[in-house]
Parts: structure tokens; C-alpha cells; sequence
């Protein structure tokens, strides 16, 4: 599968327009960091119990590389057949935005210690994508809407954020109709997900924690305004 995403006709267009292709065991630049950890290294050393862990989380990590090259790939190659017509900056434009909303997150000025940072913080670009791809989205609509600038983009990213919405809105609706509660206090652990008696069920992969702390922040603004702290 990843040799025919690396040489089939699209293959060159995604890679000028900066699509992120992760592969495997090569680092934190160009894999997936959730298996790149020099601790899973050092596992996979020890005698007895190395081999049958290296197998399974080798087995793992193929799955999760060709998953997400897969779907990056999908989803440009769609952007890109509805929009032949496309310029270098629009297409440069949405593979950004498709590296950012698969987890692939900038660091900016902290690009460079990227190793580093993974010691202290698990995945740290996906930590960074799920606070960036909402500014990101928003940036974009807003620069097609209202500036006239890379406009089918913003119209990809706006009728991408319209689908999430209704059917966001279609899955609680009927969970909540078969008794389900929705978890709305930033300062519980559940806030944002389904809650099912004992069960918790999240469905915004991965954006709940982000969420829960913009919240946070926002509801503690909003009481001391108000006096009530």
C-alpha cells in the first residue's frame, strides 16, 4: 500500500504540495510519534519479553502508518480531483490543513527538539494539532469568506466542519433521547462526552482534552467577571 502511494500518479503532486507521509522506524521527523520512544527501544532489548512486544507493536504501527497515510492521501487526491484547477498555494494550503487534522501538529520555534520534547510530553505534534486545527480551520474560512483568498479551500474546510457539526448534533441528539446525559462541567474529567450510567464514550478523537481546558479557562473567566469568584 505505501509503495503505491509513493508511485502512483498523484504521488509527486502530494509530495510539492507537503502532504505528510509518515514511514516507519525512522524517528520523530518522519514517523508517527506515538511509536517512537526510546523507552519501546530499550523493551525491545530485553530478553524474554522483547521479541513478542517488538512483534505486537510492530504489527501496531504498520497498522496505524498506512491507516493515516491512507486517509491523508484520500482526502487530498478528493480536494484535488474536485478542484483540478487548483493553484500550488491552494493545494500547499490544504495539505497543511490535512497534516494538522491528522495529528501532525507545527512546533514552530520548538521544531528542533522535537526528540527532546517527546521525553517529557507523549506525541507532542498531535498534542499541538488538537489545539491548532480549530485556528487553523477558522484562518482559512475566514481568509476564502471574507478575503477572497484561497477560496475553495475554505469552502472544503467549511462543508468539512458543516458535516462534523450535524452529525455531531445527530449523535448526541439520539443518545440523549435513549437516556444518555452529556457531561457540560469543564471541571470533570467527562466533560463533553456521553454518559451511559458508568460508561464514557467520546467521540471527538482526541479533541475532548483540548477542549475541556479552553473551557476551563473560559468558564473561569467568565465567574470572575461575574463575581462569582
Amino acid at each position: 500500500i505505501v509503495d503505491i502511494l509513493e508511485n502512483d500518479n498523484m504521488s509527486l503532486i502530494r509530495e510539492s504540495s507537503g502532504l505528510f507521509f509518515s514511514v516507519l522506524d525512522t524517528g520523530l521527523n518522519t514517523s508517527e510519534e506515538a511509536f517512537s520512544s526510546g523507552a519501546l527501544e530499550k523493551i525491545y532489548k530485553l530478553p524474554g519479553v522483547g521479541k513478542p512486544v517488538a512483534t505486537v507493536m510492530g504489527a501496531s504501527e504498520r497498522h496505524m502508518v498506512i491507516m493515516l497515510n491512507v486517509m491523508r492521501a484520500a482526502t487530498f487526491d478528493a480536494f484535488y480531483e474536485a478542484n483540478p484547477n487548483a493553484t500550488k498555494d491552494e493545494l500547499k494550503s490544504m495539505a497543511h490543513y490535512i497534516n494538522t487534522a491528522s495529528g501532525r501538529g507545527d512546533l514552530y520555534a520548538l521544531e528542533g527538539a522535537a526528540q527532546a520534547l517527546s521525553a517529557f510530553f507523549f506525541s507532542p505534534r498531535f498534542a499541538m494539532s488538537r489545539f491548532a486545527v480549530v485556528p487553523e480551520a477558522v484562518t482559512k474560512v475566514y481568509k476564502g469568506k471574507v478575503k477572497g483568498e484561497e477560496a475553495i479551500v475554505a469552502d472544503e474546510i467549511a462543508k468539512q466542519w458543516g458535516a462534523l457539526a450535524v452529525t455531531t448534533s445527530i449523535v448526541y441528539g439520539l443518545a440523549l433521547l435513549a437516556g444518555a446525559e452529556g457531561g457540560d462541567d469543564p471541571e470533570e474529567a467527562d466533560f463533553g462526552q456521553l454518559i451511559f450510567g458508568n460508561t464514557r464514550v467520546d467521540i471527538f478523537a482526541g479533541m475532548g482534552p483540548a477542549a475541556r481546558l479552553v473551557s476551563k479557562f473560559a468558564d473561569a473567566g467568565i465567574k470572575r467577571i461575574s463575581g462569582e469568584e
